[in-house]
């Protein structure tokens, strides 16, 4: 065929595969051997050591029950506390965002009706529209997610 365009190939080279640096693979043997010792010294695994100590049961990874229990208890600690009095505050923030949207809304439908087919004046209109549209949804947002954190919804 005269008028057919003939490519040469793409000539593809083999992957290479992901080796680590040399400083990270002294450290990654390093550490390897220092596990081994550590459990050819230990003996038996962390499973079998707690069940012979009657602490108390492992998980999956070795951790005990109560381990779990205190972490868990810590982490609770960290969280930042509720303040009991704001929920008020983002349900007055978010009926002003929806009264805001809903005003934009109805101002951008009338100014599309008044536009007069002008294709400014219906750009215009649009843009207003669905700034309220977001508005809207924003403040149905807020208050939906104060209401269901604070266990109304």
């Amino acid at each position: 065929m005269e008028g057919e365009f003939r490519f040469k190939p793409v000539e593809r080279r083999e992957t290479r595969r992901f080796e680590p640096p040399p400083w990270e693979k002294e450290a990654s043997s390093a550490n390897t051997e220092k596990e081994v010792e550590q459990a050819a010294e230990e003996g038996s695994p962390s499973e079998e050591r707690a069940q012979a100590e009657g602490t108390g049961t492992t998980t999956g990874v070795g951790v005990e029950d109560r381990q779990v229990e205190e972490m868990l208890a810590q982490l609770k600690a960290q969280e930042p506390s509720e303040n009991k009095s704001l929920w008020k505050m983002n349900l007055a923030a978010a009926g002003v965002i929806v009264v805001v949207g809903l005003l934009c809304s109805i101002w951008g439908t009338a100014a599309i009706a008044k536009s007069g087919g002008g294709i400014m004046g219906t750009i215009t209109a649009l843009v207003l529209l669905l700034t309220g549209l977001g508005f809207l949804g924003a403040g149905v947002k807020i208050g939906h997610r104060t209401l269901r954190q604070r266990g109304v919804l």
